[in-house]
């Protein structure tokens, strides 16, 4: 049900994909469409009225709308996975505020801790400002991380409506344009406490989904989109390859030279392989939960390391893509430069950094101080 609501909203994401690259932000049309369909809410509680999906069938979306448009896919995860945390953890008494005419409302945030919080009498004070708030445009509520002065977790998650924010228009970027990644702020906020939530305790509603916790909670969602992007990169240069002609004395279609050949297959076969380390991974721990056991320090390790390596080998497609395609690649709205760029600057997020193979590293050592988190 979920991918077919993704084929129906596909026509029109690629219809507004270069607009979103001129605007800085998905146009209208393409965020409705993505509402409309319910897809922003394939991570919340099927209680309020979302779809629970399992781990696995989000890859299988998310990696689906990355490939039709990237600023999309990076869009539509951002969304479902903040929704899904606030819809999963925030306190009962936040519901009613919460719920925009009955149902789940468009949200956007993020959760470093770039906040300060100061507890008042029923709730907080805070003041902060957050980067990459990702579809903050259409928002209906937001959420932040804050430092809280002298509590115990240190670390808080805090809910607010979009008309308490002020959006920063300063996403002037070389990747990822159509996403809208503007940073927001609040100064001086009162924000009550039940709207105030901890993603360290157990979530408040919802089944096994919300028992994998971090950083698996949303580390398939970046390696669906580097697999959407990667793949997408690979089919489009497949089609440039069959007509391209390049070479001065000796001209010669590009699908013709070995050496294009050779590195196709290889990513190809990179690419799959990575996937289904993807699946491998998330399929265990999804057996885990389903089964009412923890997921272990070392499945969320192996989660992020296989969103990691999905994600280089995306960028290794992304490049040969751009490097065959010659100066067809350079162009702005050329597809090929778009997953280049995208997939690159998706890379720079803290959930696929590199270190998470250092913890690894630990891990099959036997070292007591591997973290997923590292």
């Amino acid at each position: 049900m979920l991918l077919a609501a993704v084929s129906e909203v596909e026509a029109t994401l690629r219809e507004v994909a270069d607009e979103a690259q001129r605007m800085a932000t998905l146009p209208e049309p393409g965020w409705r469409a993505l509402h409309e369909s319910g897809l922003f809410k394939i991570k919340a509680p099927m209680v309020l009225g979302g779809a629970e999906a399992d781990p696995v069938t989000q890859i299988e979306v998310f990696e689906r709308v990355a490939y039709i448009d990237s600023s999309a896919g990076w869009t539509l995860f951002v969304g479902a996975g903040t929704l899904g945390n606030l819809s999963a953890w925030l306190p009962d008494e936040a519901m009613d505020a919460f719920l925009v005419e009955g149902r789940l409302p468009r949200v956007a945030g993020a959760t470093a801790p770039a906040g300060r919080a100061t507890p008042v009498e029923g709730g907080y004070r805070l003041n902060g400002r957050w980067s990459f708030g990702s579809g903050c445009n259409h928002a209906e509520w937001m959420a932040g991380g804050a430092v809280v002065e002298g509590q115990t977790p240190s670390v808080k998650g805090f809910a607010f409506p979009k008309a308490a924010v002020t959006i920063h228009d300063n996403w002037q970027v070389g990747g990822l344009k159509g996403t809208g990644s503007n940073d927001f702020s609040v100064s001086d906020l009162f924000v009550p406490s039940w709207q105030v939530f901890t993603l360290a305790e157990p979530a408040r509603r919802g089944g096994p989904l919300y028992k994998i916790s971090a950083p698996g909670f949303v580390t398939n969602e970046h390696a669906a989109f580097a697999l959407g992007v990667g793949r997408r990169a690979l089919d489009e240069v497949v089609e440039v390859a069959k007509t391209k002609v390049r070479g001065f004395l000796k001209p010669q279609g590009v699908a013709a030279r070995e050496v294009f050949r050779h590195e196709l297959g290889r990513l190809d076969v990179s690419l799959r392989a990575a996937r289904a380390g993807v699946l491998e991974a998330y399929e265990s721990a999804w057996t885990s939960v389903s089964a009412d056991e923890a997921v272990s320090e070392d499945q969320q390790i192996l989660m992020r390391c296989t969103a990691v390596h999905a994600t280089e080998v995306a960028m290794k497609a992304s490049r040969f893509a751009f490097r065959f395609a010659g100066a067809h690649s350079l162009y702005d709205g050329n597809v090929i430069e778009r997953c280049f760029r995208d997939v690159h600057a998706g890379a720079q997020h803290a959930m696929v950094h590199d270190a998470a193979f250092e913890a690894r590293g630990q891990q099959l050592l036997g070292l007591s101080e591997a973290s997923a988190l590292a």
